[in-house]
């Protein structure tokens, strides 16, 4: 029934919303390339929302990361001799902390956000916040050796692009 509801609730808003926002770009004063990118966006969001089956499969595949990680955690926690906490802890722990870590979009890789959310969260749930910091650790070691690797190709490629382009 929930899922019935919910697909009525969002084929009326794109029913009515290309009607609402029609001519409002016109109205502010905005350039005709904005305006054009704008409906880009419109249709593509329109597209996303008319494919259920993306949508539950990327929904899905988005919880099953979540799960992995949780999983991930736990895994961590008995090799250091915490068995006090259970998966189900484990995933709260990484669903709040990941939380944190959004609200804390502005600070470049959520900078000290990540560390004392652990040692802090961690602590709620029994855990020493010397382990919560561990952890954190752990998670910034993992982005360090996936994300620095990705960083150098990255800008191998870059620099390859500039030369070609000055030479």
């Amino acid at each position: 029934m929930l899922a019935v509801a919910l697909e009525r609730a969002v084929e009326e808003q794109l029913a009515v919303g290309p009607q609402i926002t029609a001519g409002a770009g016109e109205q502010a004063g905005l350039p005709a390339a904005a305006q054009q990118h704008a409906e880009a966006l419109n249709q593509d969001i329109r597209r996303l929302y008319g494919s259920w089956l993306k949508l539950i499969l990327s929904s899905f595949l988005h919880l099953v990361g979540w799960f992995v990680s949780a999983f991930q955690i736990w895994a961590v926690l008995q090799f250091m001799g915490q068995s006090q906490v259970d998966f189900l802890a484990c995933a709260a722990i990484e669903a709040l902390v990941y939380a944190a870590r959004s609200a804390a979009f502005m600070l470049p890789n959520g900078a000290g956000v990540l560390e004392g959310a652990y040692a802090l969260i961690g602590a709620q749930f029994g855990l020493p916040k010397e382990t919560g910091l561990a952890l954190a650790f752990l998670k910034r070691g993992r982005d360090l050796a996936l994300g620095g690797p990705a960083l150098l190709v990255w800008q191998a490629l870059e620099g390859k692009r500039l030369f070609r382009r000055e030479g």
